[in-house]
């Protein structure tokens, strides 16, 4: 049985980033399509575009869209990886970034989930039902954090002295959620609404 990418269009599944602080979109002269590039994780941009063309042309077949969709999420988990392994600047100032720290592994995780979704989707319209849960239970997975999280409302000393007290300089980031928190409960949604039409 050959299916065609025609499927994501037919279901609603739009892979437009709904993450804008970290996406850019290069417009090109006249009737020139959009163009895609990631700043986060700028080894995402080509697979990105290659899965567009891909969705765009209605005679790819789902087995290369899939294919390509999971080289997106290994890019993006390398992604994360590197954020978390090593973020810009100093100390947690840059856990605050949108695209170093923490914050940009929130962006990688959420733009893994959303190809998982897709991916996930697909294998359902296939009659694959263990793969699409497997594929949509990692993108409720992937979300988790990104939704939970909270930056530290404690104050954070600058002083090397341990012995003084609150006069010390400080730096106090509230405890605001996640910049991509919303685009993690989107994917939430769509998960877990592509997993209720899953047989039990």
């Amino acid at each position: 049985m050959r299916i065609f990418v025609f499927v994501l269009a037919a279901f609603g599944m739009s892979l437009a980033p709904t993450l804008a602080l970290a996406v850019e979109v290069k417009p090109k002269p006249s009737s020139a399509p959009i163009v895609f590039s990631d700043k986060v994780c700028p080894n995402a941009t080509q697979p990105v575009r290659d899965f567009d063309a891909q969705t765009a042309n209605p005679d790819t077949p789902v087995d290369v869209v899939i294919a390509t969709g999971n080289r997106i999420i290994e890019v993006y988990r390398e992604c994360v990886q590197e954020k978390l392994s090593n973020p810009t600047g100093q100390g947690a100032m840059s856990t605050l970034s949108t695209d170093s720290g923490i914050e940009g592994a929130h962006y990688g995780q959420v733009r893994q989930a959303q190809y998982y979704v897709v991916i996930g989707r697909l294998q359902r319209l296939l009659g694959n039902s263990n793969s699409a849960r497997d594929d949509l239970e990692a993108a409720l997975k992937l979300v988790k954090d990104t939704i939970e999280w909270r930056a530290s409302s404690q104050g954070v000393s600058t002083s090397n002295n341990v012995n003084r007290g609150g006069s010390s300089a400080r730096s106090s980031f509230g405890s605001d959620y996640s910049n991509y928190r919303q685009g993690a409960l989107d994917i939430q949604k769509d998960a877990q609404a592509e997993l209720a039409l899953l047989p039990k």
